[in-house]
């Protein structure tokens, strides 16, 4: 009588600590992960990066006036060049031929291929933060994640040294949540692991 008195009693023990560990988590919100995803560049946010795009005047603004933007491939971070034919891909959709819907300076500056190029930017800065229920979330049952920042793209066409062409893109401010509920919780996880290692 006296041992199963004793295995009832850490029986007990062990089922409050285990709920106490699981109130616990359940009430620490702060224990969810974080993460930002960032893209270099001199620009912190969107309305910089949208001012120096407004003061590109295509016609008149050169490369090395571009560069001094901050539009510079070789010494500033995340400014990609592009060929002819990246700025081709851009104006033809799909494999359509024809170039009548092409800008003028564009096709002009496609018609010289090798004096042709572009400087393009892709800009993101994203915060994500996981939020609801932790137990629910570590046991992989429901997880639910909240994006803010906001994006920026530009392609600026460049022919003999002077940007002709210009265009931009974007999100100035993002804030969207994601909802992924598992009803197999942690058994569903390695589901998924592989699913993202396969090709």
């Amino acid at each position: 009588m006296a041992v199963r008195g004793r295995r009832s009693a850490g029986i007990g023990i062990t089922v409050v600590v285990l709920a106490a560990a699981i109130f616990a988590l359940a009430q620490c919100a702060e224990s969810l992960p974080r993460s930002e995803e960032v893209t270099r560049s001199v620009w912190l946010t969107f309305d910089a990066a949208k001012a120096a795009y407004d003061e590109v005047k295509p016609g008149e603004t050169s490369v090395e006036a571009l560069k001094k933007m901050g539009y510079d491939p070789y010494g500033d971070n995340n400014v990609r060049v592009m060929s002819y034919l990246d700025i081709n891909r851009l104006f033809v959709a799909g494999d359509s031929k024809t170039t009548a819907s092409i800008p003028a300076a564009v096709r002009a500056c496609l018609d010289a291929q090798a004096e042709c190029l572009g400087y393009g930017v892709n800009l993101e800065h994203i915060n994500r933060k996981r939020v609801g229920s932790t137990f629910l979330d570590l046991l992989n049952f429901r997880r639910k994640t909240h994006e803010t920042g906001w994006s920026f793209r530009a392609v600026f066409v460049i022919h003999k040294d002077y940007v002709v062409y210009k265009l931009w893109s974007g999100a100035p401010k993002i804030d969207r949540q994601t909802d992924r509920e598992n009803p197999l919780g942690p058994i569903q996880e390695p589901v998924d692991v592989i699913k993202k290692a396969m090709p």
